[in-house]
């Protein structure tokens, strides 16, 4: 996955949970609770407070349907819709100073 990114930027390339979380948010923001751990930990925020709703308004495909049940939540394939590039600008400050915009 390229640096500094949010989501992949092509429609239709696929993302797991874990990988948006890390990307999203510093994991280590997390306690590690139980013998999962604070990556686990922000699998599980990732999933229920930004995918669960953005997948509710047709801005992410989170592939529940299509997925077998017994998928680990960290391995969950997300990706963009066409509505996500339609109506959502991200702008993401680099390392750099600079900006991308997604």
């Amino acid at each position: 996955m390229a640096e500094n990114t949010f989501l992949r930027p092509t429609i239709g390339e696929p993302d797991t949970v874990a990988e948006f979380s890390e990307l999203a948010i510093p994991t280590e923001l997390f306690p590690t609770r139980g013998g999962l751990g604070p990556r686990f930990e922000a699998c599980l925020f990732v999933a229920h407070e930004i995918v669960r709703p953005l997948s509710w308004l047709g801005l992410l495909d989170d592939g529940n349907l299509k997925q077998k049940p017994h998928v680990r939540l960290e391995e969950r394939l997300i990706r963009k819709t066409a509505l996500f590039d339609r109506f959502v600008r991200l702008i993401i400050t680099t390392a750099d100073g600079g900006q991308r915009v997604h």
